[in-house]
């Protein structure tokens, strides 16, 4: 039997304690801190947007314009057989046109699962981790579908914001 080095006997009682502590899981060191974002351009502005509000991200594929509607929305698209509207946020928000191109992507929003509308990007940079920045900064008092800004210029969007945003829905004349 080996000994320590004062020549006793190791401890049953110290194998078990080292036996626990190998036993038990590593931190993860590696984790990401902060809520997931989506990432994506539009024109030369970065935004993000909370995950929980994004259905889905696809390829922009045929959209139906709609007469007599607002230019910000661009038609209906069939995304998984569901018509939903198509929005320009570039016109919401005041950002510089920029034409719809093959590398563009379809951001469909909405809550708890159910699709309700979707958004043009011009890129999908990916998704972050991070922290909402504090609700003191908005981006744009004058726009509730923008949050706050980041210190690198991002552009956070509300979600719930957006998606209760009057502008994005339509009354029947009749």
């Amino acid at each position: 039997m080996r000994s320590n080095q004062d020549g006793e006997a190791p401890d049953a009682n110290a194998f078990a304690e080292r036996a626990r502590q190998l036993a038990r899981p590593k931190a993860q060191s590696g984790e990401p801190e902060g809520a997931p974002w989506i990432h994506f351009r539009l024109g030369r502005e970065r935004y993000a947007i909370a995950v929980q509000w994004v259905i889905a991200i696809s390829r922009i594929g045929s959209l139906a314009p709609v007469p007599g509607c607002p230019g910000y929305l661009l038609g209906v698209a069939n995304v998984r057989g569901q018509l939903l509207p198509v929005f320009n946020l570039r016109q919401l928000f005041g950002v510089q046109a920029q034409g719809i191109c093959d590398m563009g992507r379809l951001l469909v929003l909405g809550r708890q699962g159910k699709p309700e509308i979707g958004v043009l990007a011009d890129e999908v940079e990916g998704q972050r981790y991070g922290t909402l920045p504090d609700a003191d900064s908005p981006a744009s008092p004058a726009d509730p579908g923008l949050a706050g800004i980041t210190t690198d210029g991002t552009l956070i969007i509300n979600g719930q914001a957006l998606l209760a945003d009057p502008r994005l829905f339509m009354e029947d004349p009749a």
